[in-house]
C-alpha cells in the first residue's frame, strides 16, 4: 500500500497523507510562521510561545493533562521552533494516532497561555538560553547567523535575545498567537498505517478550528553579496581558533543542487582534493576539518570548517579558498564519493523518519527522492568542476572565532 494525498480542509489547513504498509503514524502539525516571521522588537516570541503552548489547552487544562495524555499513548509532549515554522512531531502505533493528532492540535490552535503559563516558561526560556550562551557552538551559529544572512530575518538566534523575552507580556505571546497559529497557515503530515475511519475522524477534527486571516508568509531573499568579507570575533572560552569559509551554492531544486552532496563528501574526504589531507595532514594546520552543505527552497550554501591554532588561521583560510576553487577531483576521488554517498544512502533509506522526510519532499516541493538519488550518483567530474567554477571561485564570506587576548 502506497497512496499519497493531498487534502485542503474548509478552513484552509492542508493535510498531507501517506500511506504506506507500516506498524504506526510518524506525522506532524506545523505551523507555518518562525522565528523569521517574528516583529524585530519581539525577538524570540515563537520559540516562548513554543513553549508556553505545551501547558495546557482547551481539552487538556494543564501540562500535567498534556503529558499524562501522552504517556498514555507513548509519544513525548514535545515542539520544535526554526527560522520558518513550528512544529509538533509525533511517532506512535496506528492504533493511537488520532489522539496523537488531536492532543498536538489543540496545543497548536487552543492553548491557554495563562499568566502563570508565560511566567513559567520565562524563566525556562532564560535558563535555556544562559545554557546555550555558555557553549562555544551557540556562538560559532551566532556569527555565521550574523554574517551570512545580514540584513534578513534569519540573522537572529532562534531562541531570541535576552531583553525582549524579558520584557515579553501575556498580551504579546496571545496576540501572536492569534495572528499565526491559524488553520490557514498550518499543515499536518501523516505517514504510515493510516485507515479511512481514523483519516475521516482526524479530518473532521481539524476542520473544525475556526478559519481566520492568514498571515503573509515569510520569503528569504538573501541581499546581494558585493565583495568577500572576512569577520573576526573573540570568545573568552576558547583555547584555539574555530573557522569558517562559505560559498554561495544552489537552492533545491537548482541545476545543480544535487552536485552540491558530491562536492561535499570529496572536500570531506580524505583524497588529495579533501581538506583532511591538504590542510591536518600535510600542512598540520588543524585539529579538526570538515564541510557542511545545506540547501532548502530559500537558500543554499556549501561551508568549509576548521579548528587551529590562532596564528594559522590565515593559512587555513586561504588553503580553503584554494582548494575550493581549483577543485577538479580524480576518478577515483569521484568514485569513493559514489561509494560513501551510496552507502549512506543505503542504510538510511528503511529508517522511517528518513522516509517520512522524503515524501514531504516529494508532497510540497515536487522533489522525488529516487531521482534526486541517481541524479547524485550519476554526478561526473565535469559537473564537479562546472560546480566550482560557478559557485567557489567567487566571493565568499569567512567567520572566525578566536580565543580573547
Amino acid at each position: 500500500m502506497a497512496d499519497n494525498q493531498k487534502i485542503v480542509l474548509d478552513n484552509g489547513l492542508i493535510v498531507y497523507v501517506g500511506r504506506r504498509e507500516l506498524k504506526g503514524v510518524y506525522g506532524h502539525i506545523g505551523i507555518l510562521s518562525g522565528s523569521a516571521s517574528e516583529p524585530a522588537k519581539k525577538r524570540g516570541i515563537v520559540h516562548f510561545l513554543e513553549h508556553a503552548s505545551l501547558n495546557g489547552n482547551r481539552n487538556f487544562a494543564s501540562l500535567d493533562a498534556v503529558c499524562e495524555e501522552a504517556e498514555s499513548i507513548g509519544i513525548n509532549p514535545n515542539a520544535n521552533t526554526s527560522f520558518l515554522s513550528v512544529t509538533y512531531p509525533f511517532s506512535t502505533a496506528a492504533v493511537h494516532a488520532y489522539r496523537a493528532l488531536a492532543l498536538f492540535a489543540d496545543c497548536a490552535f487552543t492553548p491557554k497561555l495563562t499568566d502563570e503559563t508565560v511566567e513559567k516558561e520565562r524563566e525556562i526560556v532564560l535558563h535555556e538560553l544562559n545554557g546555550c550562551e555558555s557553549l562555544v557552538s551557540y556562538h560559532q551559529q551566532k556569527l555565521f547567523n550574523e554574517v551570512f544572512f545580514r540584513g534578513t530575518p534569519n540573522s537572529e538566534m532562534v531562541l531570541g535575545r535576552r531583553p525582549h523575552i524579558q520584557s515579553m507580556t501575556q498580551e504579546d505571546i496571545r496576540a501572536y498567537h492569534a495572528e499565526h497559529f491559524v488553520p490557514g497557515n498550518a499543515e499536518v503530515a501523516l505517514f504510515g498505517k493510516v485507515t479511512n475511519k481514523d483519516l475521516n475522524a482526524m479530518l473532521e477534527t481539524l476542520n473544525r478550528y475556526p478559519a481566520r486571516k492568514v498571515p503573509p508568509r515569510f520569503v528569504l531573499a538573501l541581499p546581494a553579496l558585493h565583495a568577500s568579507e572576512r569577520v573576526e570575533r573573540e570568545h573568552p572560552a576558547l583555547q584555539q581558533a574555530q573557522g569558517t569559509v562559505v560559498f554561495r551554492a544552489p537552492k533545491m531544486k537548482d541545476e545543480l543542487e544535487h552536485t552540491t552532496l558530491v562536492v561535499e563528501e570529496i572536500l570531506d574526504g580524505k583524497g588529495d582534493s579533501g581538506l583532511f589531507k591538504n590542510i591536518r595532514e600535510r600542512q598540520r594546520l588543524a585539529y579538526s576539518v570538515n564541510t557542511h552543505m545545506f540547501s532548502d527552497e530559500h537558500v543554499g550554501y556549501l561551508s568549509m570548517n576548521f579548528g587551529c591554532n590562532p596564528d594559522k588561521v590565515d593559512t587555513c583560510v586561504e588553503t580553503c579558498l584554494a582548494l575550493a576553487k581549483r577543485l577538479n577531483p580524480s576518478e577515483d576521488e569521484m568514485e569513493r564519493a559514489r561509494s560513501r554517498l551510496t552507502t549512506r544512502i543505503a542504510l538510511s533509506k528503511d529508517a522511517l523518519n528518513t522516509a517520512f522526510g522524503q515524501f514531504i519532499q516529494k508532497e510540497k516541493f515536487g522533489v522525488d527522492a529516487k531521482d534526486y538519488q541517481r541524479r547524485v550518483l550519476a554526478t561526473t567530474r565535469k559537473d564537479v568542476r562546472t560546480f566550482a567554477e560557478r559557485y567557489l571561485s567567487g566571493l565568499y564570506q569567512a567567520m572566525v572565532l578566536k580565543p580573547a587576548q
